[in-house]
């Protein structure tokens, strides 16, 4: 499966901060499964797998998992 990059990798490092968590997205035939690495970039833990359907559902459940782990990120950096 041939890949395209929006931006080069050396571009992606320079434009991440430091201490950002990534989120992988690995799109399969019936699912799609979530990963999360941690603020060193080391480790990607699985995070959720969904089941795919009708676009607009897999857009709205995207953007509920990435908002929930913006607001894990706010409060673990607040307490």
């Amino acid at each position: 499966m041939k890949t395209y990059n929006i931006v080069s990798i050396d571009e992606f490092k320079t434009n991440i901060e430091n201490n950002s968590r990534l989120l992988g997205i690995d799109p399969g035939n019936k699912n799609i499964g979530f990963a999360i690495c941690d603020e060193n970039k080391k480790v990607a833990t699985p995070l959720k797998i969904i089941q795919k359907t009708k676009f607009e559902v897999l857009i709205k459940k995207i953007n509920e998992i990435i908002q929930e782990n913006i607001d894990n990120e706010i409060k673990s950096n607040t307490l």
